[in-house]
């Protein structure tokens, strides 16, 4: 999603939410602003709560999120070139025998 938006976000290990598994969640980051959590709920909460396993979850700040695509370079599009011949899968030539290359 945040490659999609234009945003490059850092992760960073994160133990301080109890709620998640302490070795699979991570801190987003974007420019400095804590982006918010995203993690593997703990294995206890999942059993407690009778989840499915392998449950994921996160918490996002939607103004950070805003106030980075309210930037005029998240907002403007990089022009990139269309190419010049249209894409082709595959290329098939055909031979004539007995043409020579003088005629």
């Amino acid at each position: 999603m945040f490659q999609r938006l234009g945003l490059t976000v850092e992760y960073q290990p994160d133990r301080r939410d109890q709620r998640f598994h302490p070795g699979r969640t991570a801190s987003l980051w974007f420019q400095g602003d804590r982006l918010g959590t995203f993690g593997q709920l703990h294995p206890q909460l999942r059993q407690e709560r009778e989840f499915p396993e392998a449950v994921y979850a996160f918490e996002l700040s939607l103004d950070v999120v805003l106030d980075a695509l309210d930037q005029d370079e998240q907002l403007v599009p990089i022009f990139q070139p269309y190419a010049t011949y249209p894409a082709s899968d595959r290329d098939i030539a055909f031979f004539k025998p007995g043409a020579g290359i003088c005629g």
